[in-house]
């Protein structure tokens, strides 16, 4: 793991998705983090456009990052290409849901 990156990604692993029950970074859906001096920008997707939790879940990303980003301003994008699918899960996702 990049070590400039692994505090907004520790961060990010607080972030739940109730449906799921597991963190968006083991659900594989964070795609990309820039970090400048005065950014963190996050990247990520939800497992669906129409996922009822989305606005709740980008909101807890975003505020998650910002519990640890000093006095860098804070950027959540939410990307749906590539679309997400369960290949995704790291290996930790798919051992939780069974999918191993």
């Amino acid at each position: 793991m990049d070590p400039v990156k692994t505090p907004t990604l520790t961060a990010l692993k607080s972030v739940i998705d109730p449906e799921v029950g597991l963190d968006v970074v083991t659900i594989g859906l964070v795609y990309a983090v820039e970090i400048t001096p005065d950014s963190i920008t996050v990247s990520m997707t939800l497992t669906t456009p129409n996922c009822p939790m989305g606005p709740s879940i980008l909101a807890m990303a975003k505020g998650a990052v910002e519990g640890i980003s000093g006095e860098r301003r804070v950027e959540i994008r939410a990307v749906w290409d590539p679309p997400w699918n369960p290949a995704m899960l790291s290996r930790e996702g798919r051992l939780a849901l069974g999918a191993a």
